[in-house]
């Protein structure tokens, strides 16, 4: 079999994930265990009942022990089973949850770069089918697993309890089994990988027909985006049935050899029998056990092989979503800012992967005290460097302080109330406008978001006030009354630093005017950065500045002979 670290090392660094059911996972142990030892007593209940028929004088009589014997094993098997299948379904269900609740985590606070490489709905997909598999490697293959491995123990020892020169027979199977479990593990790895990949291609297919819908329906982009579902649904159904003839040429391994060393058992026991070193019964118990032993060895292969399966899922799940650590103190809910309120990025550098770098070597101070403009043409990278100060992603080099503390490490209420962002399109939920409004403090009351629409002028044109619904992506709103949410919801967050990334750029001279007013007056004397892709409108900027070349410059100066701030 493989080394050990390169394929279990990714499932012990999900052990945490079991660490809050420990107690489930070791009556569910304790039952398989209970339930593999019941088992393995129905060989040794046969021996003694051949023994008794044949070589006992009271003949059919002596079977009461036996029988007895097979009751009682029967009896613990079935209470074992059925406690084993009511814990490990409720382990299985919790662990599954724990894995899902973990991946939305991630999800929701993924890295920017991660977010623009994998699209969407290829995360999610991809996402949960991982958390699928792990909760199968960790519940159910595990229990088979420990299933397995006490029936092996319990029926080896009974194999050399019976008879020592027989079980020769047995072992001499083992260098074979391996070979083959080894070739097949590798294969059902590779294909496993083959039909996660083909999956995720088929759900990029699906995400980007549905997101460029009008293209799809006027162009003849419908039938390239078949053509490539369909390739992706050709491979995964290749991979799969390769992994079936897998499993197929495995089992039949498994039952050729275990075939040959019958036989073998069966000529060699009845030499031992003849020579009065095993008895009748002790040769029917000694195949049974050796047949037990086979069929454990092979399960322990399958959970194997499983694990190698959902090998690459463990790594893909752990690299988006990192085992639990023990819960840290909260925060103290208080804006991290100091004295001065101020954002200074140092040395930042940043590359969206397989691209250039936009963001090169740039320093810059950004105060209370008076709004800064920043402007640059599209594609410069204010939107890189907003989400770089607001600690949406994470730079390659250079750090971002708000104050003394470094922002990414700000969460919680603590990170709500120190940086507050309104993008281009302020985003909104499905709901209604007091689900919206309260993203920003979540212990608003009702006065409190009915003050904050008034104060952006929105209030009066709400249908149903608070009540409103937004539609998907606020779409049962305009533009100007969803960025219009926007700044009441920041206004209700209350934050320290405000970044406004293009916040007026799809609206009418009207709104445009009306968000950047609010803007002012309420976020003015804080630090407030507005961006823009041309020249600034009239406000009261204390500062104008130039993005260009990774590197923030003097509006009134020239590139060349700039200074970076």
């Amino acid at each position: 079999m493989p080394p050990f670290p390169a394929d279990l090392w990714p499932f012990l660094r999900l052990a945490p994930f079991l660490r809050p059911h420990a107690g489930a996972a070791l009556r569910s142990a304790a039952a398989a265990a209970l339930a593999a030892g019941a088992a393995a007593l129905f060989p040794w209940a046969l021996k003694g009942a051949a023994d008794a028929v044949l070589g006992s004088p009271a003949g059919w009589a002596a079977l009461a022990g036996p029988c007895a014997l097979v009751l009682a094993a029967a009896l613990a098997r079935a209470l074992a089973a059925a406690r084993l299948r009511s814990e490990s379904s409720a382990l299985g269900e919790a662990v599954g949850a724990d894995l899902r609740r973990s991946a939305f985590r991630a999800l929701v606070t993924a890295d920017l770069a991660r977010v623009r490489v994998h699209h969407s709905g290829e995360m999610v997909s991809r996402a949960l089918q991982d958390a699928s598999a792990l909760r199968q490697v960790l519940v159910e293959g595990t229990r088979g697993a420990t299933l397995h491995a006490v029936s092996l123990v319990a029926s080896g020892t009974l194999l050399v309890t019976l008879s020592p020169r027989l079980s020769l027979v047995p072992l001499a199977l083992l260098p074979p089994l391996a070979l083959v479990s080894r070739r097949s593990a590798a294969a059902l790895r590779r294909s496993g990988e083959a039909s996660r990949a083909a999956q995720d291609g088929q759900s990029r297919a699906v995400a980007e027909a549905v997101a460029l819908a009008p293209l799809v329906r006027l162009t003849a982009a419908a039938d390239r985006l078949q053509a490539r579902f369909e390739d992706h649904l050709a491979r995964d159904r290749e991979a799969v049935e390769a992994a079936h003839r897998e499993r197929s040429r495995l089992q039949t391994a498994h039952e050729v050899l275990g075939a040959l060393a019958t036989v073998a058992l069966l000529a060699l026991g009845a030499r031992e029998v003849a020579a009065g070193r095993l008895s009748a019964g002790g040769l029917l118990g000694f195949v049974f056990y050796a047949r037990m032993a086979q069929a454990s060895l092979a399960g322990l292969q399958g959970a194997w092989a499983l694990a190698q399966h959902a090998s690459g899922a463990a790594r893909r799940f752990l690299d988006l979503a990192p085992a639990p650590a023990p819960p840290a103190p909260p925060g103290p809910g208080r804006p991290a800012a100091g004295p001065d309120g101020g954002l200074h990025a140092r040395g930042l550098r940043y590359a969206w992967p397989g691209g250039p770098e936009v963001v090169a070597g740039l320093s810059l101070d950004l105060r209370a005290g008076g709004p800064t403009f920043l402007e640059g043409a599209s594609g410069s990278g204010k939107s890189t460097l907003v989400a770089l100060l607001a600690g949406l992603a994470a730079p390659s080099a250079g750090e971002v302080r708000l104050d003394a503390r470094p922002v990414r490490a700000l969460e919680g209420v603590e990170r709500r109330r120190s940086v507050g962002v309104l993008t281009q399109e302020a985003a909104l939920l499905d709901g209604t406008v007091a689900e919206n409004l309260r993203l920003g403090d979540p212990e608003a009351p009702d006065a409190a978001l009915r003050e904050a629409l008034e104060a952006v002028g929105l209030w009066t044109a709400l249908g149903r006030g608070l009540e409103t619904r937004v539609g998907e992506g606020g779409s049962a709103l305009s533009r100007g009354e969803r960025q219009r949410v926007g700044v009441a919801r920041l206004l209700l967050q209350d934050p320290a630093v405000v970044l406004a990334d293009e916040p007026v750029a799809s609206l009418d001279a009207e709104a445009a005017d009306r968000v950047l007013g609010l803007l002012y007056a309420h976020f003015g004397a804080r630090t407030l950065l507005v961006t823009g892709h041309a020249a600034p409108p009239e406000g009261p900027w204390a500062r104008v500045l130039r993005l260009e070349a990774g590197r923030v410059w003097p509006q009134e100066e020239a590139y060349v002979a700039g200074t970076n701030l």
